[in-house]
């Protein structure tokens, strides 16, 4: 299982680095579109559509995002990751309902369309940062990585209090802390290397660590529709990964509301 997870790691860091560096800006929009029908399609069997329907909600969510990666420009993105940044309050409410009150019983309808709303939102802020340049690209996904890296390994050492047990055991609040300070690093180590952060080294280490936060709530999000559709992962493309949600749960959080604390880099 590790040698799969690694060689799947290894073979979509290559694939997400010569997109972003060598394809041209195209080649990335249809990336982006695959990505959205994969997960498009996972999210949709989580709400335990037949496999059919599945697959033509997710063709409808990809055309859709394709359309919009080719026609929103950065003045109406932004407002679309202000609308993100609003949609993930409400979910964050939500979950707290639910870590106090217990899962749905069963799949609730109104979680497969926010998944699918924040992808098609997400495609349209990726495609759109492309042009903003590779590195600050790379630097908005990272954040998300940082946070998860940095949860695992503290978590791992000195995790004792669960986060949020009904949702997710395995996350504890010493992992969440440890998530933060390895964004912080990240955020500071950055700092000289764009203008848009030297400008403005105060917001852009604030919008790092609430995007890092809220990426938190993309993958308890996630775990929980997984735990009220009763799998263990959202699908199986990615060997030794799970599905393609599983891979981006965090991003779909972390993209948006980064960009609407820090609209500067936006083309």
């Amino acid at each position: 299982m590790l040698r799969q997870r690694i060689i799947t790691a290894l073979v979509l860091v290559v694939v997400l680095a010569s997109a972003v560096f060598f394809w041209p800006p195209f080649y990335l929009t249809v990336l982006l579109a695959v990505v959205c029908l994969f997960a498009a399609q996972e999210c949709a069997r989580l709400q335990k559509l037949p496999p059919v329907t599945s697959w033509l909600c997710a063709a409808a969510v990809t055309g859709l995002a394709f359309l919009a990666m080719q026609s929103i420009g950065s003045d109406s993105a932004l407002w679309l990751a202000r609308g993100a940044l609003l949609l993930w309050i409400g979910l964050v409410a939500w979950l707290v309902w639910a870590e106090r009150n217990g899962l749905p019983v069963a799949p609730t309808r109104w979680s497969g369309v926010a998944v699918c709303v924040l992808l098609v939102i997400v495609c349209v802020l990726v495609n759109l940062l492309h042009a903003s340049g590779a590195w600050l690209l790379l630097y908005v996904l990272a954040i998300a990585w940082a946070a998860d890296i940095g949860a695992y390994f503290s978590g791992k050492r000195f995790g004792r209090r669960k986060l949020a047990p009904r949702l997710s055991p395995g996350k504890s609040i010493e992992g969440l802390f440890g998530g933060l300070f390895a964004v912080l690093v990240l955020a500071i180590a950055v700092l000289p290397l764009f203008d848009i952060a030297a400008a403005n080294p105060t917001a852009w280490v604030v919008a790092s660590l609430v995007a890092a936060l809220f990426s938190v709530s993309g993958d308890l999000f996630e775990s929980t529709l997984k735990r009220t559709a009763g799998v263990k992962d959202s699908g199986w493309i990615l060997p030794g990964h799970g599905g393609v949600l599983d891979r981006i749960d965090s991003l779909l959080a972390s993209v948006p509301v980064f960009i609407a604390l820090c609209p500067a880099v936006l083309p």
